[in-house]
């Protein structure tokens, strides 16, 4: 289970990871289908989560594109900075 909030989000977004995953790889898509953002993270032991500070980022819509032990996971966030 993955949930990524807040959304609409001023710039700080957080993704809360819920089981044992093994490895994540984070993904951000802007409007123009350009990856402006990833991260790797392993080991994640039962529930983890990760903060992204976007407030640096223009407001539009992103994708974000969470991949985990073989599932793809996406979600659309409008920043609002």
């Amino acid at each position: 289970i993955l949930n990524v909030f807040p959304n609409p989000s001023t710039g700080i977004i957080t993704l809360n990871f819920a089981g044992k995953n093994e490895h994540i790889s984070i993904e951000v898509i802007n409007g123009l289908g350009q990856l402006i953002y990833t991260e790797n993270i392993n080991d994640c032991q039962n529930d983890c989560s990760k903060t992204i500070d976007m407030s640096s980022f223009k407001k539009g819509i992103y994708l974000f594109r969470i991949l985990t032990d073989g599932n793809i996971h996406t979600k659309k966030i409008l920043l609002t900075n």
